[in-house]
């Protein structure tokens, strides 16, 4: 999801799916998820259904907008006309996770999407959501990390096309906390039981510290070439790194008792 509204940057549309490219895209997306992750409370036909009654459309390519939008406004699904439908890629995986996550009031007012709240007056948590649903996507089609340097800092990441340093955090959080069942339920059944659950281990200033920081490294990126980040960047990047070890870690230490328990938190440390 992005900030924009793709129907006032002037896309021509040029046609709607066809029937079978979206049965072919539902299945392919209902069966990975479920394969993946069985105990999500929506089923397989829930899923289905849902992306098949979606509106798809085919668009003209346009410089500087992602290949795949869902655009919550109209609750639709917008691919670019150079986009392979028969390639469910981690774009198509992405964009479709988010229709799944819509949350609506009676009054179809959407209220949250996965992690992400909306209000009155603001937006909370979008990249936070945004990193949560890469953590799913890559997951999902088993990527593999490799390591990358940024201004000197080498980080262990997985994902370059979008988002990289804030993928990077949700993976340093996950890799802590172990939470992946409640990340996932919380992500595509759009609750707060994890950002409940991360103000358990971080405290409630510093969770918010943190997914204030998403939206931060996340803009940062959006407006710099992904080789020459700003100093901005980086400094945001290892300040919230600082803010989740130091909280984890500290909070952790309180209730050791065991040498093997020390062991596990210096291989985490690592």
């Amino acid at each position: 999801m992005k900030k924009y509204n793709l129907l006032g940057v002037g896309i021509q549309v040029n046609r709607e799916l066809e029937e079978h490219e979206k049965s072919y895209i539902s299945n392919f997306v209902a069966d990975i998820l479920r394969r993946k992750y069985p105990y999500l409370s929506c089923n397989y036909l829930d899923i289905v259904t849902m992306l098949y009654n979606t509106q798809m459309y085919v668009v003209e390519d346009k410089v500087g907008l992602s290949s795949v939008n869902y655009i919550y406004q109209d609750k639709s699904i917008y691919y670019s006309c150079k986009k392979d439908l028969n390639n469910i890629d981690e774009l198509i995986l992405h964009e479709c996770i988010h229709k799944i996550q819509d949350k609506r009031d009676k009054h179809n007012k959407l209220m949250q999407m996965g992690n992400c709240e909306f209000t009155l007056s603001k937006v909370k948590g979008l990249y936070f959501n945004e990193a949560a649903i890469q953590y799913i996507v890559l997951s999902l089609l088993n990527k593999k990390s490799e390591i990358v340097e940024y201004r000197g800092i080498k980080l262990k990441n997985y994902n370059l096309s979008y988002c990289s340093l804030i993928t990077n955090l949700i993976y340093q959080i996950m890799l802590l906390v172990n939470e992946e069942n409640i990340l996932v339920r919380s992500t595509i059944e759009a609750n707060n039981d994890f950002n409940y659950k991360m103000i358990d281990y971080f405290g409630e200033k510093e969770f918010y510290k943190i997914r204030d920081n998403f939206d931060k490294i996340a803009e940062y990126q959006f407006r710099n070439d992904i080789n020459d980040v700003s100093e901005n960047l980086i400094n945001t990047y290892k300040e919230t790194t600082k803010i989740i070890a130091e909280n984890y870690f500290t909070k952790c230490l309180k209730y050791v008792d065991k040498l093997d328990e020390i062991d596990e938190l210096k291989n985490k440390l690592n």
